[in-house]
């Protein structure tokens, strides 16, 4: 098919479309991961149906790790106005585990500071996040121009020719081309309520003859999904991102986690509680005369806790004894020398009264000398 025939048939679809339900559905601003969790809610399901089922998700559970930890039959079974129930609680349960896993955390607004690229290239590496999911987020979360198509959508594209099949993938090629970006959130719209409307009756005469005034042979074809469609369901995808060093998340994991359990630092933490407990205050010495036997006892109850702290002080008490050892010395030195200057001071100090009081008494003598009659 030539691309102008394409573009006539895009273009009679979307008049078809807005003679039939005359207003879109008004896009709602969301965060990008209640954005997808309302797309999951939305896949195949009315507007009316996905806007319940995501008030049931937001005030029935706790937050998303209530619902990561739920099994999928669990979420399904407060989903009931959904046409698929249990799929759609797949969906929801392994994409927000997914979404943990690599960003450890329930929050995808970085991705608005990123490319759209860089934002398809990982909603495609989540297994249960379907291309209709990851093309609604980027139209309704981020403006980008991509229309998302579920399999209500592609069943009506499938008769009017317009999908393709290359490399086990199912697509419409060059939709964003045919519809410009201003019509594409109206589009996609209007086409998922016929979609829905008709998921069902796929033969019904009205909707047959909204189709034969775009393609008059879009009745003889099917509308089953084709052969060798691969599902990203069955393929499996690792996470390239590794968690940081040294993280913790504050979200607790299920049972289904294996969590090993840090012996070395329980053993850690518990010598460090017996040391601190052992290195509390002594009792006092009135105690201690009073009781010598609660004495003893504590004193050896304490000895044998504090035996494993004694090889990490014993280096430390070598330390401070060598260094009060070499304080005492110099002291002792310094000791001696004082003495021996105040001995040699002392033995001055008595000469010099010596002298002083022999010097009085000489004269004395030589007086009474001269007095002495010849």
């Amino acid at each position: 098919m030539t691309a102008t025939k394409k573009n006539d048939k895009f273009k009679a679809l979307l008049k078809a479309l807005q003679k039939r339900y005359k207003h879109a559905p008004k896009l709602t601003e969301r965060k990008l991961l209640d954005c997808l969790m309302f797309a999951a809610c939305l896949e195949n399901a009315s507007f009316e149906a996905a806007e319940a089922a995501f008030s049931v998700l937001e005030h029935h559970y706790i937050d998303w790790n209530e619902l990561r930890v739920s099994t999928p039959q669990e979420i399904a079974d407060t989903l009931p106005m959904l046409p698929a129930p249990l799929e759609a609680g797949e969906r929801i349960k392994k994409t927000l585990q997914w979404v943990f896993e690599t960003t450890y955390m329930f929050d995808l607004e970085d991705y608005r500071k990123k490319t759209i690229g860089q934002t398809i290239e990982y909603l495609d590496s989540i297994p249960s996040c379907t291309p209709f999911m990851t093309n609604y987020l980027v139209q309704a979360g981020l403006g980008g121009h991509l229309i998302p198509f579920d399999e209500a959508a592609m069943r009506i594209l499938r008769r009017l020719e317009l999908t393709r099949v290359q490399n086990g993938k199912e697509d419409v090629p060059s939709a964003e081309r045919f519809v410009i970006k201003p019509k594409g959130a109206e589009f996609a719209g209007l086409l998922h309520l016929m979609g829905v409307e008709f998921f069902e009756k796929q033969n019904a005469p009205e909707f047959l003859a909204i189709l034969k005034t775009i393609d008059p042979a879009a009745e003889q074809r099917s509308w089953v999904e084709p052969d060798g469609v691969l599902k990203k369901a069955d393929i499996k995808i690792v996470p390239k991102t590794a968690p940081p060093k040294g993280f913790k998340p504050d979200v607790e994991m299920d049972d289904e986690e294996s969590i090993t359990a840090d012996l070395s630092a329980a053993e850690e933490s518990t010598s460090f509680i017996e040391h601190n407990l052992a290195s509390l205050g002594a009792p006092s010495k009135e105690k201690a005369k009073k009781n010598p036997k609660s004495k003893k006892t504590t004193s050896a109850n304490s000895s044998k806790k504090l035996d494993h702290s004694q090889d990490d002080l014993s280096k430390s008490n070598k330390d401070v004894v060598t260094k009060s050892d070499e304080k005492k010395s110099s002291g002792n030195q310094n000791a001696k020398d004082n003495k021996g200057e105040n001995s040699e001071t002392k033995r001055t100090s008595a000469l010099e009264k010596e002298s002083k009081s022999t010097e009085p008494n000489q004269s004395a003598a030589r007086k009474l000398q001269q007095k002495k009659p010849r």
